[in-house]
């Protein structure tokens, strides 16, 4: 993302393309080189090139790691032709084994619920943050007890504050309450 973005402000994406290309006739097995290539295409604006070889990477790709599904629904969510991609893309991070182990404030759930937000599915934002509500189990092992806490709380509370800015303020309300039993809400 970083290296995408940089290669954008510099003006050295089409040398970045250049390389990649180089790259991919040498080794053209390489999955980051054609990932890379089709989101190029994709800022690009050359939509139609880069939507088939992002879609079949996906459906072709089911070991793909989480951060890297992760990292292609970032990289083509502001594209509105492949805004639908970039959906499966997060929605395959967050089924992943590993993807408790992201606070919401910083991992894909937020993102995904960004994108049906824009795109008028509110119900499934609503459904997808009371799925989230509560960090999983597993989310904090191998953390101190404190720590542990901080990040439960963190997680409900950018959970409600969604909840909220989607115009769900009873459910926000309720999470807000569990944090803070104690208030007057």
């Amino acid at each position: 993302t970083r290296m995408l973005k940089m290669a954008r402000e510099q003006k050295k994406l089409p040398k970045l393309r250049e390389d990649i290309e180089a790259a991919l006739g040498k080794h053209k097995n390489w999955l980051g080189g054609q990932t890379l290539l089709a989101i190029i295409n994709a800022k690009e604006g050359k939509h139609a090139e880069a939507m088939p070889v992002i879609a079949k990477l996906l459906d072709e790709q089911k070991a793909m790691p989480t951060q890297v599904r992760w990292l292609v629904g970032q990289e083509i969510e502001d594209v509105p032709d492949l805004q639908p991609l970039a959906m499966r893309y997060l929605e395959s991070a967050l089924s992943a084994p590993d993807a408790d182990n992201y606070e919401f404030e910083w991992g894909p759930a937020r993102r995904l619920i960004a994108i049906y937000s824009k795109a008028g599915k509110k119900a499934e934002a609503r459904d997808l943050l009371l799925r989230n509500s509560r960090p999983k189990e597993n989310a904090n092992r191998g953390y101190d007890p404190e720590y542990s806490a901080y990040r439960q709380i963190n997680h409900m509370r950018g959970v409600a504050s969604q909840l909220h800015a989607l115009g769900y303020d009873i459910e926000a309300i309720k999470l807000y309450r569990e944090l803070n039993p104690s208030s007057e809400l």
